[in-house]
Protein backbone atom coordinates (compact mmCIF):
# COMPACT_ATOMS: atom_id res chain seq x y z
CA UNK A 1 0.00 0.00 0.00
CA UNK A 2 2.94 2.62 -0.02
CA UNK A 3 2.59 3.79 -3.20
CA UNK A 4 3.95 7.04 -4.37
CA UNK A 5 1.72 8.61 -7.06
CA UNK A 6 0.84 11.72 -8.37
CA UNK A 7 -2.03 12.17 -10.91
CA UNK A 8 -3.60 15.58 -12.39
CA UNK A 9 -5.14 17.04 -15.58
CA UNK A 10 -3.53 18.24 -18.20
CA UNK A 11 -5.29 21.49 -17.82
CA UNK A 12 -4.12 22.65 -14.36
CA UNK A 13 -0.91 23.85 -13.05
CA UNK A 14 0.21 25.04 -9.64
CA UNK A 15 -0.77 29.20 -10.92
CA UNK A 16 -4.35 27.95 -10.36
CA UNK A 17 -3.91 26.96 -6.59
CA UNK A 18 -5.28 30.23 -5.06
CA UNK A 19 -8.76 29.19 -6.37
CA UNK A 20 -8.68 25.98 -5.07
CA UNK A 21 -9.22 23.93 -2.33
CA UNK A 22 -6.94 21.27 -0.81
CA UNK A 23 -7.57 18.18 0.95
CA UNK A 24 -4.92 16.61 3.21
CA UNK A 25 -5.00 12.92 5.09
CA UNK A 26 -1.80 12.66 7.38
CA UNK A 27 -0.98 8.70 8.70
CA UNK A 28 1.62 7.76 10.72
CA UNK A 29 3.69 6.91 7.41
CA UNK A 30 2.16 8.33 4.63
CA UNK A 31 0.17 11.22 3.22
CA UNK A 32 -1.81 12.27 0.08
CA UNK A 33 -3.99 15.09 -0.99
CA UNK A 34 -6.85 16.13 -3.44
CA UNK A 35 -6.94 19.47 -5.01
CA UNK A 36 -10.63 20.48 -5.88
CA UNK A 37 -11.83 23.02 -8.12
CA UNK A 38 -15.16 24.52 -5.15
CA UNK A 39 -17.13 25.73 -8.40
CA UNK A 40 -17.82 22.76 -10.05
CA UNK A 41 -16.30 20.24 -7.70
CA UNK A 42 -13.74 18.65 -10.31
CA UNK A 43 -10.96 16.96 -8.88
CA UNK A 44 -8.10 18.44 -10.61
CA UNK A 45 -5.00 16.52 -8.94
CA UNK A 46 -3.91 13.65 -6.71
CA UNK A 47 -0.93 12.69 -4.68
CA UNK A 48 -0.22 10.00 -2.56
CA UNK A 49 3.60 9.59 -0.49
CA UNK A 50 5.03 6.58 1.47
CA UNK A 51 6.50 9.52 3.78
CA UNK A 52 6.40 11.41 6.93
CA UNK A 53 4.75 14.89 6.44
CA UNK A 54 6.77 15.93 9.66
CA UNK A 55 10.47 15.64 8.36
CA UNK A 56 9.73 18.33 6.03
CA UNK A 57 7.52 20.75 3.66
CA UNK A 58 9.25 19.58 0.18
CA UNK A 59 6.30 19.48 -1.66
CA UNK A 60 5.67 22.53 -3.77
CA UNK A 61 1.97 22.14 -3.92
CA UNK A 62 1.82 21.70 0.12
CA UNK A 63 3.46 24.62 -0.01
CA UNK A 64 1.39 27.40 -2.11
CA UNK A 65 -1.96 29.19 -0.95
CA UNK A 66 -5.20 27.48 -1.56
CA UNK A 67 -8.74 28.87 -1.14
CA UNK A 68 -9.34 26.94 1.78
CA UNK A 69 -7.58 23.86 3.26
CA UNK A 70 -8.93 20.76 5.37
CA UNK A 71 -7.09 18.56 6.72
CA UNK A 72 -7.80 14.77 8.10
CA UNK A 73 -5.21 13.75 11.26
CA UNK A 74 -5.31 10.01 12.72
CA UNK A 75 -5.68 9.25 16.57
CA UNK A 76 -6.26 6.13 18.54
CA UNK A 77 -7.12 8.03 20.94
CA UNK A 78 -10.57 8.98 21.11
CA UNK A 79 -14.27 7.78 22.40
CA UNK A 80 -17.60 8.93 21.94
CA UNK A 81 -20.19 10.67 23.91
CA UNK A 82 -23.99 11.53 22.80
CA UNK A 83 -24.11 15.13 21.53
CA UNK A 84 -27.23 15.83 24.40
CA UNK A 85 -25.13 14.95 27.10
CA UNK A 86 -21.65 16.31 26.24
CA UNK A 87 -20.39 19.60 27.72
CA UNK A 88 -17.38 21.20 27.42
CA UNK A 89 -16.57 22.26 30.31
CA UNK A 90 -16.49 18.03 31.14
CA UNK A 91 -13.96 17.26 28.04
CA UNK A 92 -11.27 16.88 30.57
CA UNK A 93 -12.77 14.34 32.27
CA UNK A 94 -12.22 12.20 29.65
CA UNK A 95 -8.61 12.45 29.43
CA UNK A 96 -7.84 9.28 31.29
CA UNK A 97 -10.37 7.29 28.91
CA UNK A 98 -8.68 7.98 25.76
CA UNK A 99 -5.02 8.11 27.22
CA UNK A 100 -4.30 11.34 26.52
CA UNK A 101 -0.53 12.58 28.26
CA UNK A 102 0.98 16.14 29.04
CA UNK A 103 1.92 15.69 25.55
CA UNK A 104 -1.13 15.37 23.82
CA UNK A 105 -4.01 17.99 22.90
CA UNK A 106 -7.37 17.01 23.52
CA UNK A 107 -9.99 18.14 20.50
CA UNK A 108 -13.56 17.94 20.28
CA UNK A 109 -15.60 17.01 17.02
CA UNK A 110 -19.39 16.93 16.90
CA UNK A 111 -20.79 14.23 14.41
CA UNK A 112 -23.67 16.53 14.20
CA UNK A 113 -25.79 13.84 11.67
CA UNK A 114 -24.97 11.03 14.11
CA UNK A 115 -25.98 13.12 17.00
CA UNK A 116 -22.57 11.88 18.56
CA UNK A 117 -19.42 14.27 19.88
CA UNK A 118 -15.99 12.30 19.19
CA UNK A 119 -13.33 13.63 22.03
CA UNK A 120 -9.93 13.11 20.44
CA UNK A 121 -5.99 13.18 21.34
CA UNK A 122 -3.20 14.39 19.36
CA UNK A 123 0.23 15.56 19.52
CA UNK A 124 1.09 19.01 20.50
CA UNK A 125 4.12 18.46 18.23
CA UNK A 126 2.26 17.07 15.46
CA UNK A 127 -0.33 19.87 16.26
CA UNK A 128 2.14 22.62 16.14
CA UNK A 129 3.75 21.66 12.83
CA UNK A 130 0.32 21.37 11.01
CA UNK A 131 -0.71 24.53 12.20
CA UNK A 132 3.14 26.07 11.04
CA UNK A 133 2.85 24.35 7.98
CA UNK A 134 -0.96 25.24 7.22
CA UNK A 135 -1.92 28.27 9.59
CA UNK A 136 -5.76 28.39 8.45
CA UNK A 137 -6.05 25.00 8.16
CA UNK A 138 -9.72 23.25 9.05
CA UNK A 139 -8.82 20.47 10.70
CA UNK A 140 -10.70 17.18 11.29
CA UNK A 141 -10.22 13.72 13.27
CA UNK A 142 -9.96 10.97 10.85
CA UNK A 143 -13.89 9.70 11.32
CA UNK A 144 -15.15 12.81 10.25
CA UNK A 145 -14.90 12.33 6.59
CA UNK A 146 -15.24 8.95 6.50
CA UNK A 147 -18.46 9.41 8.16
CA UNK A 148 -19.72 11.97 6.05
CA UNK A 149 -18.95 10.56 2.85
CA UNK A 150 -20.95 7.37 3.80
CA UNK A 151 -23.92 9.39 5.69
CA UNK A 152 -24.04 11.10 2.00
CA UNK A 153 -23.73 7.99 -0.38
CA UNK A 154 -25.48 5.17 1.77
CA UNK A 155 -27.59 6.58 4.65
CA UNK A 156 -30.80 5.89 2.50
CA UNK A 157 -30.07 2.48 2.38
CA UNK A 158 -32.01 0.01 4.82
CA UNK A 159 -30.17 -2.71 6.08
CA UNK A 160 -26.89 -3.69 7.50
CA UNK A 161 -23.64 -2.73 6.11
CA UNK A 162 -19.79 -2.29 7.12
CA UNK A 163 -17.18 -0.40 5.94
CA UNK A 164 -13.67 -0.84 5.68
CA UNK A 165 -11.05 1.91 4.92
CA UNK A 166 -7.43 0.54 4.35
CA UNK A 167 -4.89 3.40 5.47
CA UNK A 168 -1.51 1.90 5.01
CA UNK A 169 -1.02 0.06 8.69
CA UNK A 170 -4.17 0.98 10.25
CA UNK A 171 -7.52 0.15 8.81
CA UNK A 172 -11.12 2.22 9.98
CA UNK A 173 -14.03 0.01 10.46
CA UNK A 174 -17.44 1.69 10.78
CA UNK A 175 -20.86 -0.03 10.89
CA UNK A 176 -24.66 1.08 9.82
CA UNK A 177 -27.76 -0.40 10.27
CA UNK A 178 -30.83 0.61 8.97
CA UNK A 179 -29.85 4.08 8.04
CA UNK A 180 -28.16 4.58 11.46
CA UNK A 181 -24.71 4.97 12.62
CA UNK A 182 -23.72 1.57 14.88
CA UNK A 183 -20.10 1.41 15.32
CA UNK A 184 -16.36 2.47 14.11
CA UNK A 185 -13.05 1.88 15.66
CA UNK A 186 -9.46 2.16 14.33
CA UNK A 187 -7.43 -1.07 14.24
CA UNK A 188 -3.44 -1.24 13.16
CA UNK A 189 -3.10 -5.04 11.64
CA UNK A 190 0.66 -6.55 10.50
CA UNK A 191 -1.04 -8.37 7.76
CA UNK A 192 -4.43 -10.15 5.77
CA UNK A 193 -5.15 -12.31 8.47
CA UNK A 194 -5.31 -9.47 11.45
CA UNK A 195 -7.08 -7.49 9.00
CA UNK A 196 -10.05 -9.96 8.69
CA UNK A 197 -9.76 -11.24 12.35
CA UNK A 198 -11.11 -7.33 12.98
CA UNK A 199 -13.23 -7.54 10.16
CA UNK A 200 -15.10 -10.55 11.46
CA UNK A 201 -14.84 -9.48 15.12
CA UNK A 202 -16.64 -6.15 14.10
CA UNK A 203 -19.35 -8.58 12.83
CA UNK A 204 -19.57 -10.60 15.66
CA UNK A 205 -20.01 -7.56 17.98
CA UNK A 206 -22.52 -6.10 16.16
CA UNK A 207 -24.61 -9.12 15.70
CA UNK A 208 -23.93 -9.20 11.97
CA UNK A 209 -23.88 -11.94 9.81
CA UNK A 210 -21.26 -11.98 7.27
CA UNK A 211 -22.89 -13.42 4.36
CA UNK A 212 -26.11 -11.50 4.53
CA UNK A 213 -23.87 -8.03 5.52
CA UNK A 214 -22.97 -5.79 2.32
CA UNK A 215 -19.23 -4.82 3.07
CA UNK A 216 -17.90 -2.04 1.33
CA UNK A 217 -14.50 -1.45 1.21
CA UNK A 218 -12.04 1.69 0.58
CA UNK A 219 -8.90 2.24 0.38
CA UNK A 220 -5.64 1.53 -2.13
CA UNK A 221 -6.96 -2.34 -2.52
CA UNK A 222 -7.57 -3.52 -6.22
CA UNK A 223 -10.91 -5.29 -6.89
CA UNK A 224 -9.05 -8.50 -7.64
CA UNK A 225 -6.46 -8.36 -5.35
CA UNK A 226 -6.01 -11.52 -2.95
CA UNK A 227 -7.10 -9.44 0.32
CA UNK A 228 -10.26 -8.76 -1.77
CA UNK A 229 -10.86 -12.36 -2.79
CA UNK A 230 -10.35 -13.81 1.15
CA UNK A 231 -13.34 -10.43 2.52
CA UNK A 232 -15.40 -12.03 -0.04
CA UNK A 233 -15.09 -15.74 1.28
CA UNK A 234 -16.80 -14.74 4.71
CA UNK A 235 -18.60 -11.51 3.22
CA UNK A 236 -20.83 -12.52 -0.02
CA UNK A 237 -21.68 -9.13 -0.75
CA UNK A 238 -18.43 -7.40 -0.69
CA UNK A 239 -17.31 -4.80 -3.43
CA UNK A 240 -15.67 -1.56 -3.92
CA UNK A 241 -16.80 1.73 -2.45
CA UNK A 242 -19.12 3.23 -5.72
CA UNK A 243 -17.58 5.85 -7.95
CA UNK A 244 -20.57 8.23 -7.51
CA UNK A 245 -20.80 7.83 -3.83
CA UNK A 246 -19.53 11.71 -3.48
CA UNK A 247 -20.85 14.79 -5.33
CA UNK A 248 -17.58 15.36 -7.13
CA UNK A 249 -16.61 15.24 -10.66
CA UNK A 250 -13.92 12.92 -11.31
CA UNK A 251 -14.43 12.08 -15.07
CA UNK A 252 -10.68 13.68 -15.68
CA UNK A 253 -9.11 11.28 -14.72
CA UNK A 254 -8.69 7.79 -16.70
CA UNK A 255 -8.78 5.21 -13.84
CA UNK A 256 -11.69 5.63 -10.98
CA UNK A 257 -10.82 7.16 -8.00
CA UNK A 258 -13.15 7.57 -5.45
CA UNK A 259 -12.51 4.34 -3.74
CA UNK A 260 -9.05 4.54 -3.72
CA UNK A 261 -9.64 7.87 -2.51
CA UNK A 262 -12.75 8.19 -0.26
CA UNK A 263 -12.08 8.93 2.85
CA UNK A 264 -9.37 12.05 1.67
CA UNK A 265 -12.10 13.21 -0.94
CA UNK A 266 -14.70 12.86 1.54
CA UNK A 267 -13.15 16.02 3.38
CA UNK A 268 -15.47 18.09 0.66
CA UNK A 269 -18.02 17.41 2.76
CA UNK A 270 -16.94 18.52 5.90
CA UNK A 271 -17.86 22.06 7.20
CA UNK A 272 -20.51 21.87 5.20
Amino acid sequence: MNEQAQAQVEDFDITQAKTHELYLEVGANYFKYAVVNPENKAVRLLSHKASNLYNGLHDDWLRSHFAKTKISLSSQKFTFVPSALFHESATQNFVKYIGATDHDEVCVHHLTDAQLTIIYALPKLQLDKIHHYFPNAEIYPQIAPLFKGINFGFSQIFGKQIFINLRDTYVEILVMADKQFVFYNLFEYQNQDELLYFALLCAQENDLKPASTTLKISGLLGADSELMQRLQHYFTHTEMIDQDSLPLNTSQFEKPIVSSHFSLLALHLCGL
